[in-house]
């Protein structure tokens, strides 16, 4: 079944206030145990060339370091 507008936009604003909230909990919520991550950030903080993060744990770790950085604010467009 596809999420409405409605539903998809109420996701996405919770995603944002828990990452504004600096809630790591919050934002795991928003995420499978099977995920994976690509990033440019991933070869920054953990060294990692291919840039890959799989699995909820190694995602969490990441984002609980993104949680560190000083002045870190999204805004839902």
């Amino acid at each position: 079944m596809t999420p409405s507008v409605d539903a998809a936009w109420d996701m996405a604003e919770s995603w944002i206030d828990a990452w504004n909230g600096g809630d790591l909990d919050a934002i795991m919520e928003h995420y499978s145990p099977l995920v994976s991550l690509c990033s440019p950030t991933v070869v920054e903080r953990w060294d990692m060339p291919d840039g890959w993060l799989h699995g909820w744990d190694a995602l969490r770790m990441h984002f609980a370091r993104g949680l560190e950085t000083s002045g870190l604010q999204f805004t839902l467009e």
